[in-house]
């Protein structure tokens, strides 16, 4: 078996992994970053159709929980960070603030080195638009969610989940890059971590599986990074309990086809309908565009269709097990919230015109997993494992419930919080 030596071994190279590895090396500290996808490099001569099929799970489809709703899921260097749409939205700073955990330096930190910024109205697409004006007519709040996008390179080529082509969009790669030449930074991909070493109650490091055979990592401190679904697997089969209480971020979207709507692709959710009407919902114009890179035939077509999501906060009534496989109840409060939010959508589409006959609602899509190692039940306030010394969990698996809203930059920033704790 080879061995490596470190003081810190990361798993997962998404927002928590790459930031977190950042802040360590800088104070001087080795560091061992650990993913099971590949580097990015090897994606760059491939088309959009080969990328988004490359980029996500089973050939481009989505995985699924035992009851069949899909969910979207990356293996990359770098994480879904890759494939997110690029919201820069902060959720749980008070909540966090209240477990001891202040970030709102972090938060400022984080959002200065993304490039966080308010969404130009002349980055909203024609069928954006359309939409947003009859939302407004109907005296829906209209608001806009702040991205991790440098708009004055943004093409609006809506391609933001297969990768950005030019690199407007932030990821956690732009760290990883930084990173690669640091001596004390070393990246090991196509790595399946399987368990976490411990000896006397301490995490010692990690056992892993390659290509070239079984690895093993000694480290000072582990920290998982590896997200909702990732995170609780490697906990269990490591012995410590996890992966209750998860949430998905369920959302459908609401579709209708029209002649109105113009076939081309356009940045997603540039608006959001309703915010603040606190009932569990929001709604933003956007289209799956992993649609076309599933093969479907005719997408867009002489009648073009374009799409309202329906992101709701559902509650925390799933699991994953020790193997992987996902289970996810839906309880009658996120029926309703689906229920009510598909019928606004559909409202709005009405509105610009589109037939009954022409609407029709996606699958169910879990978004932004989380809560399978949340603070107070498998974690402590300073993101510690409360059954094994040494070892900490820094992704959304954290989280205390479903925030409704794109995590990634809460995530950036409880990784440098934890970061500048564990250096002091």
């Amino acid at each position: 078996m080879q061995t490596l030596k470190t003081q810190y071994a990361i798993v997962g190279t998404g927002a928590g992994g790459a930031m977190l590895a950042r802040e360590l090396s800088l104070a001087g500290k080795d560091v061992v970053m650990i993913d099971r996808g590949i580097d990015m490099a090897r994606f760059s001569h491939m088309d959009e159709q080969e990328l988004g099929r490359e980029l996500y799970q089973e050939a481009g489809r989505y995985p699924r929980t035992q009851e069949g709703y899909a969910i979207l899921k990356g293996l990359n260097v770098g994480g879904t960070t890759e494939l997110a749409i690029g919201h820069g939205v902060r959720v749980f700073e008070d909540e966090f603030d209240s477990m001891g955990i202040k970030l709102r330096d972090a938060f400022r930190e984080t959002e200065k080195e993304l490039g966080v910024a308010p969404m130009p109205e002349d980055h909203i697409g024609p069928n954006a638009a359309l939409l947003t004006d009859a939302a407004e007519s109907l005296n829906m709040e209209i608001s806009t969610w702040t991205k991790f996008i440098d708009f004055d390179r943004c093409t609006h080529c809506g391609r933001c989940v297969i990768s950005c082509p030019i690199h407007a969009k932030w990821s956690a790669n732009r760290i990883i890059d930084g990173l690669r030449d640091r001596e004390n930074v070393r990246l090991l991909t196509e790595t399946l971590v399987k368990t976490v070493t411990m000896a006397r109650g301490r995490a010692t490091g990690l056992y892993c599986e390659t290509a070239a055979g079984p690895l093993s990592i000694k480290a000072e401190r582990v920290i998982l990074c590896a997200g909702g679904l990732g995170t609780p697997v490697i906990l269990q089969q490591s012995g410590i309990d996890a992966g209750n209480a998860l949430f998905l971020d369920i959302f459908p979207i609401v579709y209708g086809r029209s002649p109105l709507f113009k076939a081309r692709l356009e940045p997603s959710m540039p608006t959001i309908f309703n915010e603040h009407k606190n009932c569990g919902y929001v709604l933003a114009p956007h289209v799956d565009v992993a649609l076309m890179f599933q093969g479907i035939k005719g997408w867009f077509g002489d009648s073009p269709p374009y799409g309202i999501m329906v992101k709701t906060s559902d509650d925390n009534h799933g699991r994953v097990d020790r193997q992987g496989r996902v289970f996810k109840r839906l309880t009658g409060a996120d029926k309703k919230r689906l229920a009510e939010g598909e019928k606004e959508a559909v409202t709005i589409l009405r509105r610009v015109g589109v037939k009954p006959a022409a609407i029709t609602v996606s699958e169910l899509v879990g978004g932004h997993p989380g809560g399978t190692a949340a603070i107070g039940d498998v974690i402590h306030p300073n993101l510690a494992c409360k059954s094994v010394k040494n070892l900490y969990v820094c992704d959304a698996s954290v989280f205390p419930r479903s925030p409704g809203r794109p995590p990634i930059v809460t995530i950036c920033a409880l990784a440098k919080w934890l970061g500048k704790q564990l250096v002091q």
